[in-house]
């Protein structure tokens, strides 16, 4: 993350247009925006999965982003005190996210962004194993109490509902 020169904490609009991160001024009694737009940060990363962009707004005005260059993501271990204890696996640019550590601690199922499908997928130390393979969006993987089962979040039918798979596939 980067910080950015500070933004007045009110009255502001700010958006990803392109890549850029933008503000103009807001009239709330109008409801229109006003003034030209000022440009803050070239490269701001953005999520097109959830069209999300990886900023964030202080109340007072301290803005905070990522840029899209290095986007690279790496799960690391650590212990209940906070000391890292290593990596689990190799950096990757899938968009890893939504960690779910299985319940004896020795995997771990993530949802990685492969070519803008979401899938899940299981990580077993070095190993990783591709979980589902349907072309809609599946997302935030849950492990049952007993390890067996993964439930899951998918768009498969057009509207979002939960699914249940063996977690052995």
């Amino acid at each position: 993350y980067r910080a950015a020169p500070s933004v007045p904490a009110d009255g502001w609009l700010l958006w990803v247009r392109a890549g850029t991160l933008v503000a103009q001024r807001l009239d709330l009694a109008r409801a229109a925006l006003t003034g030209d737009p000022v440009t803050l940060a070239d490269a701001v990363a953005v999520d097109a999965t959830v069209n999300a962009a990886a900023v964030s707004v202080s109340a007072s005005g301290l803005l905070a982003y990522r840029t899209a260059a290095g986007s690279r993501r790496q799960l690391t271990w650590v212990d209940r005190s906070g000391q890292a204890l290593g990596p689990l696996g190799a950096p990757e640019e899938n968009d890893l996210r939504h960690p779910s550590v299985s319940p004896d601690g020795q995997r771990v199922a993530v949802v990685r962004a492969v070519q803008g499908n979401m899938d899940l997928w299981l990580l077993d130390g070095p190993r990783s194993s591709r979980f589902t393979f349907d072309a809609a969006r599946d997302r935030y993987p849950i492990w049952s109490p007993d390890g067996r089962r993964i439930v899951f979040d998918s768009d498969r039918t057009g509207a979002r509902d939960l699914y249940l798979k063996a977690a052995s596939g």
